[in-house]
Order: structure tokens, then sequence, then C-alpha cells
């Protein structure tokens, strides 16, 4: 019996019965962080939200995952601005549209572009919005992307606004419907 038991014992040991759990790959606790982020946005919970990205955005830099340090950026990015912290929001929005360029993903970094664009709307920066709009707009065509193409026109339109330039934004605007 005593044998019965110490084979059981063995085995449980094996399995790593009885041991603590393994810890989480890196790149899962990101993902995990980055999901709850975005449950906590969805539910308007916009600074749980920000916490949430932000310990995130840790992570993925501490294990150098340069995709995830470029998605969880744009995202912390807008809840910031949404947040009212500007200076904050527009530099995590540089850092984004920099770690997308490095990553070669030219798609991202248009939709960066707009973020960033929109970002310096809100920070009353119209003529330099008005330019990464410009950048942007080429990559978003209208077959393939509409809903972008219309953001980055109504963005151009915006910002046209905040120039003074009615005319101009009139043609964004009629280019966007």
């Amino acid at each position: 019996m005593k044998q019965l038991y110490s084979a059981i014992l063995v085995l449980l040991i094996a399995s790593g019965c009885g041991s603590p759990p393994k810890p989480e790959r890196p790149s899962d606790t990101g993902r995990r962080l980055s999901a709850e982020a975005a449950l906590a946005h969805d539910s308007g919970k916009i600074r749980e939200a920000v916490a949430l990205y932000s310990d995130a955005l840790k992570e993925y830099t501490r294990v150098d995952d340069t995709a995830g340090i470029a998605r969880v950026s744009n995202n912390l990015a807008v809840l910031l601005a949404l947040t009212g912290k500007m200076e904050a929001a527009e530099s995590t929005a540089v850092q984004a549209l920099a770690t997308y360029r490095m990553l070669g993903d030219d798609l991202a970094c248009a939709r960066a572009l707009l973020n960033l664009g929109s970002i310096l709307l809100q920070s009353g920066k119209p003529a330099e919005a008005r330019e990464l709009f410009d950048l942007a707009l080429p990559r978003f065509d209208a077959a393939s992307y509409p809903l972008e193409r219309a953001r980055c026109l109504v963005g151009m339109a915006h910002a046209a606004c905040g120039e003074g330039k009615a005319e101009e934004a009139k043609t964004s605007i009629d280019e966007a419907m």
C-alpha cells in the first residue's frame, strides 16, 4: 500500500499537481490586459481602460513586443484624448505612429495618422492635423476603406474650418458623402 501512495505522489508531482500555477507568458499578459482594457472602454469605463492599456503597454515594452506596443499605444492615445490629457495623448500617438512605421505596416500607419490628426484637432492645431489627414488620405481608397476615407475627409473639413477655409471644408465634406 505504501508503494501505491508513493507512486501516486510521484505522478501528482510529475503532472504539476501541488505546484504553483505556471506564470502567464508575457505576450499572454499583454493580450489579457489589452482585452480587459477594450472591455472597460466598451463599458464606458474610460479611466479604467486607460490604466489597463498603460499596464499592457508596460508589459509589451518589457518583453519588446513591437506590434503590441504599436497597437496599445494607438488605442491608449485615443483614450487619453477622451480624458483631456492632450499632451500625453499626442506623445503616445506619435509613439504608435513611429512604431507602426518601424514595422512597415502602411495601413496601420495611416490609421495612426488619423488618430494623431484627430488629437491635434482637439488640441487646437488644425494646420498640423490637416497635414496628417493629407498624408493618410491616399491610403484609403473608397472601395476598400470607406469609413476611414470618410473619417479622413471629415477631419480635413474640420481642420479647414479651424483655419477659416470654409470652401475647402465644404469640398472635403462633399467628397466624404
